[in-house]
């Protein structure tokens, strides 16, 4: 058991994303033991390099999702302040014109209280 232990200790210190390549050879010799050739030691620097370079491209590929659902919403947001500023603009024209709030209500399918605090804005600015 005090294998299994030592085993995964040096595991969890190989993937430990803190400690840098140089300083896992330095780990493995000096607490574990372990013989390396200057192979297995540039194998370990590599290995930290490409757990980098992965998690990095995780990252990006994060950033890149989360900017194309932020244009998605802004666009969606956007297209809804644009609507209801033209549907207040036609609402105010058509006041102005001497229209009914009932008639623009009925005739634009939106609700009177909606028509009438238009109207109340309308008559502040005139």
């Amino acid at each position: 058991e005090n294998t299994d232990n030592e085993l995964v200790r040096m595991l969890t210190d190989l993937f430990d994303e803190r400690i840098d390549g140089v300083e896992k050879v330095k780990k493995l010799k000096s607490e574990y033991g372990l013989r390396m050739t200057k192979e297995v030691e540039g194998e370990v620097t590599d290995m930290c390099t490409y757990a980098t370079a992965m998690e990095n491209k995780g990252v990006e590929k994060g950033i890149g999702i989360g900017r194309e659902q932020g244009i998605d919403i802004g666009r969606e947001q956007g297209i809804g302040i644009g609507l209801e500023a033209g549907k207040r603009a036609l609402v105010e024209e058509m006041l102005r014109s001497g229209m009914a709030p009932q008639d623009i209500s009925s005739s634009c399918k939106l609700s009177l209280d909606y028509v009438l605090e238009i109207q109340k804005g309308v008559l502040v600015k005139e």
